[in-house]
């Protein structure tokens, strides 16, 4: 047997024994071919995900939390919601598709008991998600944060908010990094609706890129939000965010 032959059978042992679950699949889909196809897992994967705002504005965190909800309702299971203060307003988060019912919603006082939280709910496992609002990130914190999230088999969304109008610093361990920019939002329907500039702006395992979307209603009387290109991209193309934010 040669050596590529004894390191395949290897790989195969490791596989069986645990089962194969060493392969992560997706856990949260947006359901948007463009954007799913992009990623490794077509989709987000068991771990750490930060969503951080484009701007410092309200219009951008706004957008960053309407969009963990509606990725979050996306999934079944528990929701855990980690936060310094309570600031959320529930009946938003059901417009967006996360029910109240679904959410627990964890007031921690400050951001080092809002890790430890977010931390203690991921180990804890059977969540369809957990969301950790924290400004500050250390590299040490997203380690740990992403190694609770692989260990319970959750994903992790870690709202990060601009701080005294400083944008939320780079460099942690977190699988995927995301820029959420609110843009305005012109609809001769008058359906609701919300745009804004979705920007990867890191992938473990992948690369850059960056989509106007709209976040609507389907087609279908009474149907959920969906996520669909904006019209200034619809023919379908991803466009490359040279490995940083969108302005």
């Amino acid at each position: 047997m040669s050596r590529q032959q004894q390191l395949e059978a290897l790989r195969a042992g490791f596989d069986a024994k645990d089962g194969g679950t060493r392969r992560q699949t997706a856990r949260i889909r947006f359901g948007l071919d463009a954007l799913d196809a992009h990623l490794p897992a077509n989709g987000l994967v068991s771990g750490s995900h930060e969503v951080c705002a484009g701007g410092a504005d309200l219009p951008h965190e706004a957008a960053c939390v309407q969009l963990a909800a509606w990725l979050l309702g996306r999934a079944r299971g528990p929701v855990i919601w980690a936060l310094p203060r309570l600031t959320l307003f529930p009946p938003a988060l059901a417009e967006a598709g996360l029910s109240p019912s679904r959410v627990v919603f964890a007031e921690a006082g400050d951001e080092r008991d809002v890790l430890a939280v977010a931390e203690e709910a991921l180990r804890h496992g059977g969540l369809a998600g957990v969301v950790c609002e924290a400004s500050r990130l250390s590299l040490t914190a997203s380690r740990r944060l992403q190694l609770a999230a692989e260990a319970g088999d959750v994903p992790c969304l870690v709202l990060r908010r601009w701080r005294k109008g400083q944008a939320p610093s780079a460099g942690t361990a977190c699988a995927t990094r995301w820029s959420v920019t609110a843009r305005p939002s012109a609809d001769p329907s008058g359906l609701p609706r919300t745009a804004f500039r979705l920007a990867l702006t890191r992938c473990r395992g992948g690369r850059p890129a960056a989509w106007d979307t709209v976040l609507e209603p389907g087609r279908e009387p009474g149907a959920p939000l969906c996520l669909r290109l904006a019209d200034t991209v619809a023919g379908g193309q991803a466009e490359e965010a040279a490995g940083r934010p969108a302005a």
